[in-house]
């Protein structure tokens, strides 16, 4: 029988490696994008990507993209989606938390007649992801990323209008603000022992919600 994670027999700093690469790159993520764009404003992609994005790995390329980070401490988010302009009309809003848990707001759970979806906080609840009107997140990082589908080139032009349409809403408290970067998240491994400074700086920003994956105790400690 494989072994499963759990199983594995690694050192507390290869599993602290391991349990905490996915928040670092996120927060590499986050603070690249940041550089470009304000937090809490939504960045959109007018053009279908190409070989020449790098920013985020595999992006598709028959959808448009916009994005956005938030900071749930701040409040609430609102997301508003418009009707669409046909049945078929694939649209996705997909919310991240800093441990890439992922929720979805989109045409599987909502259909194409318009929602109205409230992100909040709350650590005690893992995403439904199903059609309810509140989306609980684990951390206060939030990331936003919408996608609509282009469905031919003529169709693009309608495409641009309904993904600019769609809006999330934040708090007037919220702030906006450059940062500076942190390396690529593709460069994590270049890292060497920075890595375990860099993990400790976002977990105080991010605590792990009680059911995100746990360190075992040897794990922990090395932390």
């Amino acid at each position: 029988m494989p072994n499963t994670p759990s199983k594995l027999d690694l050192s507390p700093a290869a599993e602290a490696y391991v349990w905490g690469f996915p928040i670092v790159s996120v927060h590499r993520t986050r603070l690249l994008l940041c550089s470009r764009s304000d937090t809490g404003t939504m960045n959109h992609i007018d053009d279908l990507a190409t070989p020449s994005d790098r920013a985020i790995v595999v992006p598709n390329n028959d959808t448009l993209y916009s994005s956005a980070w938030y900071d749930l401490r701040h409040g609430d988010l609102t997301i508003e989606v418009p009707p669409m302009d046909h049945v078929d009309r694939y649209w996705n809003v997909m919310i991240l938390d800093a441990f890439t848990h992922v929720a979805y707001v989109c045409r599987r759970h909502h259909g194409v007649n318009g929602t109205r979806v409230r992100v909040t906080l709350d650590p005690t609840r893992p995403p439904s992801n199903d059609d309810s009107e509140v989306v609980t997140l684990g951390t206060p990082t939030a990331w936003v990323i919408l996608r609509v589908l282009v469905e031919s080139p003529e169709d693009l032009i309608k495409a641009r209008s309904l993904q600019r349409a769609i809006e999330v809403l934040a708090p007037a408290s919220h702030p906006f603000e450059r940062t500076a970067r942190a390396g690529r998240a593709t460069e994590i491994g270049k890292s060497g022992a920075e890595f375990y400074s860099e993990l400790k700086r976002y977990i105080a920003k991010d605590p792990p919600a009680p059911w995100h994956p746990k360190l075992s105790r040897g794990g922990a400690d090395h932390r």
